[in-house]
């Protein structure tokens, strides 16, 4: 009985280092110098939150094989960050707005970990998107991003709101700014080599086969502002992120 419970704490430790191994010398995403930013670290992912718009700035977190397996059940309630003491939105914010607490980090991708999942559900991993949106082709990138790692292994995402414009305006008391669209961007590894795409869906309603939304790493970041996966070797950074290699792809997510 010892050696067999000697085994299972041997598979636990085991898992748990899995689960905190992280992606060495890739630093997801750094943002233009003049823009609010407040960098916070999540069990399951970081944020680049915006006190100014409630929203953030992006979101980056790294999705493996083991985590997109996670059974934890679903968190049932929003909330403010209890340790964030910047101006934040609220439900209030969004009640009767007509627009949906949309996740950036999914909730479905947290699963792995209790405290992850709670912490998928505080506003700075949120911001207002449309319905149609928030339940079609952007549920359905996040699935497939599952998919993805649960093939492959590992997966890094970054994902968050684009606010060039400010056509919607701003919803709640807290002034919560309503996005003019979202971007997503892919970082894979595949074998030696890595392979990235990007994505940019407007704040509207429409359903369009995932591939007619792709579009270059570059194209995304002159879009945000955002430099990503900064600390690859720049060849490779290059390489990376100025094309997309729509065969490939087109075959994960069709």
């Amino acid at each position: 009985m010892q050696n067999i419970n000697a085994m299972r704490l041997s598979v636990k430790l085991l898992f748990c280092l899995l689960l905190l191994t992280s992606c060495k010398g890739i630093e997801l995403a750094r943002i233009k110098n003049g823009v609010n930013n407040t960098n916070i670290k999540y069990t399951g992912f970081t944020v680049s939150y915006n006190s100014h718009t409630k929203t953030p700035n992006w979101v980056a977190w790294e999705l493996t094989d083991i985590k997109a397996n996670g059974s934890e059940p679903r968190a049932k309630h929003y909330k403010t960050d209890p340790n964030l003491m910047l101006p934040q939105a609220n439900n209030n914010d969004y009640r009767n707005s007509g627009w949906d607490r949309g996740h950036m980090a999914p909730a479905g991708d947290m699963k792995w970990s209790s405290q992850a999942m709670l912490e998928s559900f505080y506003f700075t991993n949120i911001s207002p998107q449309n319905n149609n949106l928030n339940s079609g082709v952007w549920k359905s990138l996040e699935e497939k991003c599952r998919e993805i790692a649960k093939t492959y292994g590992r997966l890094y995402i970054i994902c968050g709101p684009i606010n060039n414009r400010g056509a919607f305006g701003c919803i709640g008391e807290n002034q919560v700014s309503v996005p003019d669209a979202f971007f997503k961007v892919l970082l894979l590894k595949v074998d030696k080599d890595y392979k990235g795409v990007g994505f940019i869906f407007d704040n509207k309603a429409g359903r369009k086969p995932l591939i007619s939304y792709t579009m270059s790493i570059d194209s995304v970041e002159q879009t945000t502002g955002i430099d990503f996966f900064y600390k690859l070797k720049k060849s490779v950074e290059k390489r990376v992120e100025e094309r997309v290699e729509e065969a490939f792809w087109e075959n994960l997510l069709k």
